[in-house]
């Protein structure tokens, strides 16, 4: 067993941003979050700060339950110019602030495409449980477990490309992985 396992979600449009649904926030976050309870995990929440305009009361719920949030963003896109990164991880931050009344440090970009120098930020040790469901990815020591909420949901034949129609296919494969890392890694 790791000495120390963090888990972490990332909340953004279905897709990682490629589709305007949050049909992962409406049903695959009360499902992480009851898991969550039955486990008895605080997790931290990486929130694409886009969503809150339309969704306070959900992250407002998670906050509720316990749970520390982070930043992902605003726009939940992968900027290639070091200033604009910083820029939208300053805009998200501020949200954050706004909404919550409490400053949030920890910071993951979409992707992992801007290192601030958080713990977060760089994918060293992260492993996805989509990824690790193909058996793409292997458990390191102390790893940072992180789920986005549409990867335990059933929406894949609503795919914007066939990419994501076959990566997101394994819905219940992952839920099952997510419980089976819980039981091992709580």
């Amino acid at each position: 067993m790791a000495e120390k396992t963090t888990w972490t979600v990332d909340v953004e449009r279905d897709w990682g941003g490629r589709s305007p649904n949050t049909l992962g926030l409406k049903y695959g976050i009360p499902a992480i979050l009851q898991i969550f309870k039955d486990f008895n995990i605080k997790g931290l929440f990486f929130i694409s700060t886009e969503l809150l305009r339309d969704n306070k009361n959900d992250i407002k719920g998670i906050l509720d339950m316990g749970h520390e949030l982070g930043s992902h963003g605003h726009f939940h896109i992968d900027y290639k110019n070091t200033s604009r990164a910083i820029e939208d991880y300053e805009i998200s931050k501020a949200i954050l602030m706004t909404i919550t009344n409490k400053e949030y440090p920890h910071y993951r970009a979409p992707h992992f495409s801007f290192d601030n120098g958080d713990l977060y930020a760089n994918p060293v040790n992260h492993v996805s449980l989509l990824k690790f469901t193909w058996g793409l990815q292997n458990i390191p020591k102390d790893p940072i477990f992180y789920i986005h909420p549409f990867d335990i949901i059933d929406i894949h034949q609503d795919a914007p490309n066939l990419f994501c129609r076959i990566l997101y296919s394994r819905p219940k494969a992952v839920y099952k992985n997510f419980i089976k890392l819980l039981e091992r890694y709580q």
